[in-house]
């Protein structure tokens, strides 16, 4: 009985897959000490706001983010009323 290479084949398989289990391996890649960094420049400049510019800000803010609803319900309802009309028409025609 010649099979030591099938066994072999799935010793290594198994060794393979313990290796790449979760917990035999590294968390976190090495080399991404971000919290040791002290005093680095950022590439961007943010502004400094008052809080009344603040205040103002966050009411634009949350006005587009309501808009926005608005416009994602409209067309939710619009959709729905659609799909609904197309099965009504092919239950009613039966094409």
């Amino acid at each position: 009985m010649s099979f030591g290479g099938s066994v072999q084949h799935m010793i290594n398989s198994l060794k393979q897959n313990a290796a790449l289990k979760t917990s035999r391996r590294n968390k976190f890649k090495g080399g991404n000490y971000y919290s040791n960094v002290r005093n680095a420049k950022t590439e961007y400049n943010i502004p400094k706001l008052s809080k009344t510019e603040l205040e103002k800000f966050k009411v634009k803010i949350q006005e587009e983010a309501k808009q926005e609803n608005k416009k994602q319900v409209l067309y939710l309802i619009t959709g729905a009323i659609a799909v609904l009309i197309i099965i009504i028409m092919f239950n009613y025609f039966n094409f």
